[in-house]
């Protein structure tokens, strides 16, 4: 069997464990495995959800409480990556300071542990020990598709409408490969949009957690006569108390690898659930209309996404016209200089887009691709599209850090 590549995730801000577990790569007993490294536990996050390594190796310097929030991230955007420990043994130490500090690691949720300096032995080891000998790579290496994030900072500016729209336009154009996630648990509005009664909901989704994947998943989700796959948000407020941030990154890791692009209608509230999805999506389209009170909120709701780790170059601002124009409507000049950032989309006010959601028939699916909202929409569906769904662990050249690696390399 020809083996597949293992991607090795270096975190830590000493060079030298860099060094040594690429020297120690060069004797496995296995060809075709890349090492990278981040030097901070933010981009080790980073770039676990931008290419899904298989194998991280922490250098054990955090404290207990950075230790567990990396390892809970690392869960989240990248179930299946083992995080492994790196330590120094004490000289003249017994071995008890060393002991308490493999115990801690062990209860953040640390799988196994390397002593430094990184031996090819100990290494093969770990990798015989957690991947079976790194042929577990090919058995989880496949197609990764891309999640996107639809949010805003309140209701009522149409982003659920613009979720629908543009996913069910993705959809016509990539029939089956689309799922439309409605993680607006409390008070989801994707179905009644999309004239769906459905029989199932994300709750069944995670009722089945422990043996869900792609064809159970398939099976669960409503498929529209668009192409597009619906995971309808629960009937009522008490079943969405049963959907909480791991049971999401579940089902949304699930998710892109049985789609090729996940599209995530949330609720106007960062909570934990919120933040698992934002952590898993390759975009993050953050919707306005052109209100003050609404441009204000959003341009507050950005310095939280950005606290949270989203990236600027994750964010795209569509500024939505949800009513016709008025005397004293912000521009999309006012907007920009408000948000402090360019506005990526306008999407122009269309009678005809409320009359789709009114009769559960998305306009997208017959609007004119040349202009108006037809063509703003055409926009956002042709910008997704080109994040190509891409081999779990591949580099993604639209990330600052995979550039960096490239560019080391010599690419």
């Amino acid at each position: 069997m020809v083996e597949r590549t293992m991607y090795i995730l270096v975190v830590g801000p000493d060079t030298a464990l860099h060094a040594e577990v690429s020297s120690a790569v060069d004797a496995l007993r296995r060809t075709g495995t890349v090492v990278m490294h981040a030097k901070s536990l933010r981009d080790g996050v980073e770039m676990s959800r931008n290419r899904n390594p298989d194998l991280i190796v922490l250098e054990l310097d955090p404290t207990p409480e950075e230790l567990q929030g990396f390892t809970k991230d690392v869960e989240h955007v990248s179930p299946e990556t083992v995080v492994v420990g790196a330590y120094r043994v004490s000289a003249g130490d017994e071995g008890s300071g060393d002991g308490q500090l493999l115990v801690t690691a062990m209860r953040c949720r640390v799988k196994d542990f390397l002593r430094r300096p990184v031996s090819s032995s100990e290494l093969q080891d770990v990798i015989d020990r957690n991947m079976d000998g790194g042929q577990r790579t090919a058995a989880v290496r496949q197609r990764q598709g891309v999640v996107i994030d639809f949010v805003s900072n309140k209701g009522g500016v149409g982003k659920s409408t613009l979720s629908v729209n543009t996913a069910c336009l993705l959809a016509q154009r990539n029939p089956g490969r689309v799922l439309l996630v409605d993680a607006s648990l409390q008070l989801g509005v994707c179905a009644p949009s999309l004239d769906i009664n459905p029989v199932t909901t994300i709750v069944d989704a995670v009722k089945e957690l422990s043996r869900l994947d792609e064809t159970l998943l398939r099976e669960i989700a409503i498929r529209h006569p668009c192409g597009l796959h619906v995971l309808a948000a629960p009937n009522d407020a008490v079943e969405a108390t049963e959907v909480g941030e791991v049971q999401i990154s579940r089902v949304l890791g699930v998710a892109r690898r049985a789609f090729d692009y996940v599209v995530v209608d949330t609720f106007p509230l960062v909570d934990a659930v919120a933040v698992a999805g934002l952590d898993l999506s390759s975009l993050v389209y953050c919707i306005t209309s052109d209100t003050v009170p609404n441009v204000i909120g959003m341009a507050r709701y950005i310095t939280v996404l950005e606290r949270l780790g989203v990236s600027r170059n994750r964010m795209r601002m569509v500024l939505n016209h949800p009513q016709p124009g008025f005397s004293g409507a912000l521009t999309p000049v006012d907007v920009a200089s408000r948000l402090d950032r360019d506005i990526d989309h306008v999407v122009p006010f269309d009678r005809k887009v409320l009359v789709g959601v009114n009769l559960g028939a998305p306009h997208a699916l017959r609007a004119a691709k040349w202009y108006g909202f037809g063509k703003a929409i055409r926009g956002i569906a042709d910008e997704i599209e080109s994040l190509k769904p891409t081999e779990a662990g591949e580099p993604d050249p639209t990330s600052s850090h995979v550039a960096h690696e490239l560019a080391a390399r010599g690419v």
